[in-house]
């Protein structure tokens, strides 16, 4: 053994620069690989990150069947003990009820389909930054509960200005027509035309009362410290809520990668054409 190994050192150096040159090679190749997939998977961290604080929450409280199904009908009831438990977790940054819900607005004789978002403003800024996304005017208040925030599309749509009052149209959770009138208060710019267009923040109690939900909400949005606490949060949340007594409501808690699999797919395709470019690299290196 000792003998092949002398045989080969002297190999090596009978050819000193074709044997530097190709471990500069192999290193130059090693590095970039390191390199390339050290960047690829931070970009993914931080695009998931960035995307999860923006609206969605790293995980969810729902209903069981809402996101196959997501009506007012398959709401659930937010309790002081679902609050217990989000507020005793550790990894539990923030977390803010939604309400959810289709409708039409109206403003003189214009009138349009708009997606209805009823939030809680002081818990909604623990979780996402819609209140960075006012263009003008204020965003959703707690002292001013009839006041709304639309999309920009959606005020130039309706012929409108921030002060003007509009008349919102929605099914109520009972099955009645719930109206009322509201006061634009600001505009948001949401970086996506058709949420531009459709989108109309109001106060959730405003919500709870036009819609007749009573204490129900559609879903309860999470954000954590950490991406990899994800798991088990989720375990210890599921395993608190299977213990609160006995209701009508099955509670699931859904991570982001089922409220946003559009986007767990294009990393998924992006980490394979990673992949494939690192695979390229090193038989390149190889017949070099």
């Amino acid at each position: 053994m000792l003998l092949i190994l002398k045989m080969a050192w002297r190999s090596i150096w009978r050819n000193w620069r074709r044997s530097v040159i190709t471990i500069l090679a192999v290193v130059f190749a090693s590095f970039l690989s390191v390199a390339m997939r050290g960047i690829q998977l931070g970009t993914y961290a931080n695009m998931i990150k960035t995307a999860l604080e923006q609206y969605s929450g790293y995980i969810q409280i729902q209903r069981e069947g809402y996101l196959d199904n997501p009506t007012l009908r398959k709401s659930f009831r937010y309790t002081k003990d679902i609050e217990k438990i989000l507020k005793s977790n550790k990894e539990v940054t923030g977390f803010a009820p939604r309400i959810v819900t289709e409708g039409l607005i109206g403003y003189k004789n214009n009138t349009f389909g708009v997606a209805l978002q009823g939030i809680d403003p002081v818990r909604e800024a623990t979780v996402s930054v819609l209140n960075k996304r006012v263009k003008e005017g204020s965003f959703v208040s707690s002292k001013a509960k009839y006041d709304i925030v639309v999309g920009y599309k959606l005020l130039e749509n309706l012929k409108a200005q921030i002060g003007d009052t509009v008349v919102i149209l929605s099914s109520g959770y009972d099955g009645s027509t719930g109206n009322n009138k509201f006061r634009i208060a600001g505009v948001s710019k949401m970086g996506s035309a058709e949420l531009d267009a459709m989108s109309v923040f109001i106060n959730i109690n405003a919500a709870r009362d036009m819609l007749s939900m009573g204490d129900r909400v559609s879903f309860i949005a999470i954000n954590l410290k950490n991406l990899k606490d994800i798991p088990s949060v989720k375990k210890e949340i599921k395993d608190e809520l299977e213990r609160l007594p006995e209701s009508e409501d099955k509670l699931v808690v859904p991570d982001w990668e089922k409220v946003m699999p559009e986007l767990k797919q294009y990393i998924e395709m992006d980490n394979a054409s990673g992949i494939i470019y690192l695979a390229l690299l090193v038989i390149i290196v190889a017949f070099g």
